[in-house]
């Protein structure tokens, strides 16, 4: 079928991406990330709604006349710290040997990011994209701080491995009161994302083993 997700009209059913990252699937003339298809001859194709996520196709290419893709994303390099790949194990035109080379999908920032190896905090060159732009009525979950106030894209949004946000400058040493981003300042970013979750019940929540701030 090819693409990550092969869509079409004519399925009663519907798959909904929010909060997510479809990028780097190769699927040739069939379609990459989304494959849109104008039938369904295999039962499980099925229409998208996408919300709040990173889809690596020309979003242009994906409104058609059927409805097979609607909603909301972006288009950008996700800027993983090392995307997974095939290893052609130096024989390219022989495919039954390749193995695959599992990646490292932690969003890199200029704030700080998971190294899962070193099992600390690092600092990257770029800050990536995908970072604040999940969906602002999710909840941060067990991000670290600073976080934006907003739940990252990707595997690791809402988790404690979450890439932090990066506000042009260095990270605020000091944790003020009612600066609820970590900007390093109290204003009007900070009332907005208190405002979108005034009277929010987040709910008991479990003691999480963060990673350790570095």
């Amino acid at each position: 079928m090819g693409g990550g997700i092969p869509l079409g009209p004519d399925s009663g059913y519907t798959c909904y991406l929010r909060n997510s990252i479809l990028w780097g699937n190769v699927a040739g003339s069939s379609g990459n990330d989304i494959a849109l298809r104008d039938s369904a001859p295999v039962l499980w194709i099925m229409r998208g709604q996408i919300e709040h996520s990173l889809v690596g196709d020309d979003s242009n290419d994906l409104f058609d006349p059927y409805e097979r893709a609607k909603g909301h994303w972006i288009t950008a390099d996700p800027q993983f710290v090392a995307p997974g790949h095939w290893d052609p194990n130096g024989t390219p035109d022989k495919l039954s040997d390749d193995f695959w080379v599992d990646g490292d999908y932690h969003l890199k920032s200029q704030a700080g990011r998971w190294d899962p190896n070193s099992r600390t905090w690092v600092k990257d060159d770029v800050t990536n994209p995908c970072i604040d732009a999940g969906d602002p009525n999710s909840p941060v979950g067990e991000e670290p701080f600073p976080n934006g106030g907003r739940i990252n894209m990707g595997a690791y949004g809402g988790t404690a491995e979450a890439s932090k946000s990066y506000f042009g400058e260095p990270v605020c040493e000091t944790m003020i009161a009612g600066d609820i981003n970590g900007d390093c300042r109290v204003d009007f970013a900070d009332l907005d994302i208190l405002a979108l979750h005034w009277l929010e019940n987040g709910g008991a929540s479990a003691i999480m083993d963060y990673p350790e701030e570095k």
